[in-house]
Formats: structure tokens, C-alpha cells, sequence
């Protein structure tokens, strides 16, 4: 859990959350259980997950989320081609890999439907870290610092290394499966695109074809993405012929500047499951209750044909007295929280 050992907080609300675990910890209840299992009472399914660049954040955050593992394995970190260091751990280390499954065999094991992996954020998972390059070495004969990065063989590599991940996950899900008598599911979400992900090597076609992965969500905005389209073409033929049904991703953070319903109206439109809504924060009633409704491809579309975009369709009109306040007056009730 962020926030472990922590006194001194970067934001009040990470002083909240690690206040609750605590209070929670205190009281015999796990957090990750108590989502899944309140999940599961109102019909939904739970997939547990991780960030492949979750190991750290920037400064102020540092002490905040700090992965101990990070910490104590500097020599499996990856390194940039010039040397640089880079805040990730290399996939192409068994220790690394070993440790992210069993991260994720311990949150499935609190009665998850599933684990995702999120690799919007984020990439790199394999860079030219030592271990990483004698992979290469091993398979190509050459440096891979002394070939240019757009060479096939760096995409071939990397796509093996990330490839490898994937099949030991779906092995741990197959594992934890067979004592519930049901499968789990592996799910993903990526970049838009084929190049973008391709460049790190993440290949749909390939991990839909191998049955490596059940569900996939796209997000073409995030990190590492040069070209921020959606390829609908792409998703539905390396998707669709396998069973995976793909869902692109808007995002609801402050509207801004993500969110429009005339680009949910091309999601629903593009053959995928349904819409992903990432970061789901939202300003006000009237943009939730526009997202909340996306599931409804009908009703959706309805709105894109007769709303102005994400402008309210009437205008707000504020209280003035509320129970015996006056809520509009110069020193408002509000003024006390």
C-alpha cells in the first residue's frame, strides 16, 4: 500500500487514505477485499491490477509511493541506451516478473474475477539494462545500443520479453482458477494504435491469438503515445476473430479536454464492447449522469443527435434558502467546511 510508514503527506487526501487503511488494518479488514467483495454485491466484476511503472512517482510523491522491492533491487532497474537510469524494473529479469505475478496472485486471491495490467502506465517495460541486452545478444549476435531503434529485431525482442510476461500471468490465473472451478480472466489496456504499442512491445494480434489476454481497453492519450489516434481497424482484427472484445477509453477528468459525446458516438459505432472511462473523476451531476449512461448505446447516441456536446441542456439554479440557511447570502453556511 502507498503512504506505508508515512507521517508527512504531499495532499491532504493522501493523509485520508492512509488514515482509513490504518483504521481498517486496525480492525482486521483488507481494503482490496472489501472493493471486490462490495463489487460483487451489486453485480459487478473485479479485475485487480497493476502499473508496470508504478515503482515510484516524482518529487514530492518519492516517499509516498515507494515500492520497497524498487528500492532494495537497484541492479534490475532498467537503463536507457546512453546509460541513463530509467525508474523501472526490467521484465526481462525472472526475479522481477516473479514478483509482479505474485503481487497479483495475492490481490486475485481475495476473490477476483480476474488482473489487469495497465500499460498505459506505464512504458518502458525492457530497455538495455544488462540483463535485457544478453537476451538479445543470445538471439540477434549484435549490441542491440548499436542498432537503430526502429530496427524490427528491437520490436521482436521486446515483444518477447513483454510476451513472457503475459503467458506466466495467464499460467498463475490458470493455477489460482482451477481450486475456485472457474476460469480467471486476464485483461489490459494499452495505447490506441499498433505502432505506439509495438513500440515497446506490446502486440495485440499476438496476445489475442495465443489466448494471453480476455479483455483489452485502449487509451491513446497516455504515455509514450506519438501518434494519439484510436485504430478501430486495428483492434477489430486483431480482436474480434479471437473472442476479446476491446473498449476505447475517454476520460472524465475535470471534462477536460477528453470527454465529448460526439467521440463516444464513434466508440459505439466502431464495433467495440462498450466504452472506458479512465481517471473517473467527474465536475458535476450532470457530466455523471451523461457517463454513467454509456453502457446504454441507444440512449447515448440520443444525446450526441440532441445535446450540445457536454454543455448542460438548462441552465443551474442555485438554492437560496436550504432548511432555515440562507445559502446565497455574503458569509454562506460553506464558509464553516
Amino acid at each position: 500500500m502507498v503512504g506505508v510508514g508515512q507521517e508527512t503527506f504531499p495532499r491532504l487526501g493522501d493523509r485520508y487514505f492512509v488514515e482509513s487503511i490504518r483504521a481498517m488494518a486496525r480492525q482486521g479488514m483488507n481494503p482490496v477485499k472489501v472493493l471486490i467483495d462490495g463489487a460483487h454485491d451489486v453485480g459487478m466484476k473485479v479485475h485487480v491490477g497493476l502499473r508496470p511503472a508504478g515503482w515510484t512517482f516524482v518529487e514530492p510523491y518519492c516517499d509516498y509511493v515507494k515500492s520497497s522491492f524498487f528500492q532494495q533491487n537497484p541492479q534490475w532497474r532498467c537503463v536507457d541506451r546512453d546509460g541513463t537510469p530509467v525508474t523501472r524494473m526490467s521484465w526481462a529479469v525472472p526475479e522481477v516478473r516473479k514478483h509482479m505475478i505474485n503481487l497479483l496472485r495475492e490481490q486475485v486471491g481475495f476473490g477476483a474475477d480476474g488482473a489487469h495490467v495497465c500499460f498505459n502506465r506505464g512504458f518502458p517495460m525492457v530497455l538495455y539494462e544488462p540483463p535485457a541486452t544478453a537476451i538479445f545478444e543470445k538471439k540477434f549476435g549484435a549490441d542491440p545500443r548499436t542498432i537503430e531503434e526502429s530496427d524490427p529485431r528491437i520490436t521482436q525482442w521486446r515483444n518477447e520479453v513483454v510476451t513472457t510476461f503475459m503467458r506466466e500471468l495467464r499460467a498463475m490465473l490458470d493455477e489460482e482458477g482451477k481450486g475456485r472451478g472457474e476460469r480467471l480472466a486476464s485483461s489490459i489496456m494499452v495505447l490506441g494504435n499498433e505502432p505506439d504499442n509495438l513500440q515497446f512491445g506490446v502486440d495485440i494480434r499476438r496476445l489475442a491469438a495465443e489466448g494471453l489476454v480476455d479483455e483489452i481497453y485502449s487509451y491513446k492519450w497516455d504515455f509514450g503515445a506519438r501518434n494519439q489516434v484510436y485504430d478501430f481497424n486495428y483492434f477489430r482484427e486483431a480482436c474480434r476473430g479471437k473472442g476479446v472484445p476491446f473498449s476505447p477509453t475517454t476520460a472524465a477528468f475535470f471534462m477536460a479536454p477528453y470527454y465529448s459525446l460526439p467521440m463516444v458516438k464513434d466508440f459505439l459505432e466502431s464495433g467495440a464492447r462498450g466504452v472506458a472511462v479512465w481517471d473517473g473523476e467527474v465536475a458535476d451531476i450532470h457530466q455523471w449522469s451523461i457517463i454513467s449512461r454509456f453502457g446504454h448505446k441507444e440512449e447515448t447516441l440520443w444525446r450526441v443527435e440532441h445535446l450540445k456536446d457536454t454543455n448542460p441542456p438548462r441552465k443551474y439554479v442555485r438554492f437560496h434558502k436550504l432548511g432555515d440557511q440562507i445559502v446565497d447570502g455574503r458569509y454562506g453556511p460553506f464558509w464553516g467546511g
